[in-house]
Order: structure tokens, then sequence, then C-alpha cells
């Protein structure tokens, strides 16, 4: 095992991107690439992840929401797909 990085907002890396699908498909049978590919994955959702090589290990995403709450608006974040691949537990 490589020394792993930790990396966040990786949206537009092909390799993280797929790493991050499959390893969600893995622990939560949730499969992304559709939401992706329709645009859904906006500023607003970040993965902070470990990653080793080209492998997305471990993963918190966060995404940032604004809220109505009687008429207020409030921000918040929502924090998901928390992960670790089995090898790395």
């Amino acid at each position: 095992m490589q020394k792993l990085l930790f990396t966040k907002g990786y949206r537009d890396h092909d390799k993280l991107r797929a790493s991050f699908f499959e390893l969600a498909a893995n622990t939560f049978g949730i499969h992304f690439e559709e939401w992706y590919q329709q645009g859904c994955w906006g500023e607003g959702y970040v993965p902070f992840s470990y990653v080793d090589g080209d492998q997305v290990v471990a993963n918190v995403s966060v995404n940032l929401l604004e809220l109505i709450i009687h008429g207020e608006k409030y921000k918040a974040i929502q924090i998901g797909t928390v992960m670790t691949h089995p090898d790395y537990r």
C-alpha cells in the first residue's frame, strides 16, 4: 500500500470519479453514472476522499444546501456517501 493521498472535489477527474462510483456501487449498490451524466453533480456536491494511486478507498461527501424554514433562508450541509473499501478498514 502506498501512502494515501487526501483529495476533494474531483468531479472532472475521470479515473477518480470512476473509482468513486465503483466504491459507492460496491458499498451501497448506488450507481452514480446516470446521475452524473444527467448533470446532477453540481458545485454543491463535494467528495472528500483518501486515494491509493487512482483508487478512491475512503470517502465522505458534503452536499451544500439552502433551506427555507418558516420563510427564512438558511445555509446547511448534508453529510453522506460515507464509505471505506474493506481492505482499508
